[in-house]
């Protein structure tokens, strides 16, 4: 295709050496090699944030990421909301770390909005 766009002659596609690769087989071993295909521990965080905190504060808080170091950044929305959540911070920790692929995750911070 790149061939065709910059008006060169088409390649027959054949390997260069004997260790050369298809680029489908490349893209299959990046995907394993680094567990591409399995969610990661903010989308499982986010997916199940009602369960870890309750409804009640589910839309006034959230994650935002998770740190090197294994902290969990949640922002919330005002003193209050902080205040409650920083009540709760061992048991939302522990419902975090209950989920399968989160167990990276540390401590937890609050961040006010």
């Amino acid at each position: 295709m790149l061939s065709a766009f910059r008006s060169l002659p088409a390649s027959e596609g054949k390997p260069l050496g004997p260790d050369a690769k298809s680029v489908g087989k490349l893209m299959a071993e990046v995907v394993k090699k680094y567990s591409l295909e399995e969610l990661r521990p903010e989308q499982k965080i986010v997916e199940h944030w009602k369960e870890i905190v309750g409804e009640a504060f589910a839309g006034r808080c959230g994650p935002r990421r998770i740190t090197h170091d294994g902290k969990l950044i949640i922002q919330v929305m005002g003193a209050t909301v902080r205040q409650e959540m920083v009540f709760r911070k061992q048991e939302i920790l522990a419902a975090v770390r209950k989920i399968p692929g989160c167990r990276v995750v540390k401590a937890v911070s609050f961040v006010t909005s």
